[in-house]
């Protein structure tokens, strides 16, 4: 038995040319629009557990991408509710390569100054390949924050500190704190942080871990230091640089 294949181009060509489709053409067609539908509904179901959340008033989803795209969430019971009431949901890009902090080093300087333009008025660039080296950047959370009137939310993202080599180490408390998401994001580092002149391993909590404390954040009320930051284009990055407890914060 012959098998045929049936395209969607081959399809549109017979519509142009005016000939009818065969009734083995259109149940194909249907199959095919079904497929694509049931795709469309995954998507949109494995975005809705995708998204985290962190509440500044209630109810959250955390979420860690991580640098091989595994990725681990958690969803608070009554985000899907809440999020049916939002009227503006609002999804900047994640991080991207330029916010990633670097320590410098001095053989970077003249590519430095050649990318911000802040060479000599009067001077001739020399050709080079030379390109600073990537940043390795071990993952990120990507927190959804509903706002305090629940009618609006905004995905943003929070790369916390895991070494003593990060530029953003400097000027943190460095207490030792539990390593809770809440936790977490009110320090602003993983705990224990690394050394990276040390021989020796520091053993840092498993993302599943850190989400499994999560729970705590359902109808915890917060308060979100954001970064917002346009890159030019469309690209708009909004990052989570500090996080407080209202019971923290003392009214003057």
């Amino acid at each position: 038995m012959k098998r045929c294949y049936i395209t969607r181009a081959r399809m549109q060509e017979k519509r142009e040319a005016g000939h009818g489709l065969t009734e083995e053409e259109r149940d194909s067609e249907t199959e095919e629009v079904s497929s694509l539908e049931k795709i469309t509904d995954q998507t949109r179901a494995s975005e809705q557990l995708g998204p985290p959340d962190i509440p500044q008033s209630e109810g959250a989803t955390g979420e860690r991408a991580v640098a091989d795209c595994d990725r681990t969430s958690w969803e608070s019971s009554s985000w899907p509710k809440q999020r049916q009431e939002v009227l503006e949901y609002l999804h900047p890009g994640g991080v991207y390569s330029e916010s990633l902090s670097q320590r410098f080093r001095f053989d970077d300087k003249t590519l430095l100054l050649q990318q911000s333009n802040l060479h000599a008025a009067r001077w001739t660039p020399e050709q080079t390949t030379d390109t600073l080296s990537p940043v390795t950047c071990k993952g990120y959370y990507k927190i959804t924050i509903l706002g305090i009137n629940q009618q609006m939310a905004i995905d943003a993202a929070f790369v916390p500190v895991m070494s003593s080599g990060d530029p953003r180490s400097v000027g943190l408390t460095q207490d030792p704190h539990d390593n809770t998401l809440l936790s977490c994001l009110s320090a602003g580092f993983i705990c224990p942080l690394a050394d990276p002149l040390s021989q020796s391993e520091v053993a840092l909590p498993e993302p599943e871990e850190i989400l499994a404390t999560a729970e705590e954040l359902k109808d915890t009320h917060l308060v979100c230091i954001l970064d917002l930051c346009h890159l030019g284009g469309e690209n708009v990055e909004v990052i989570i640089t500090k996080v407080y407890r209202m019971t923290d914060i003392a009214l003057v």
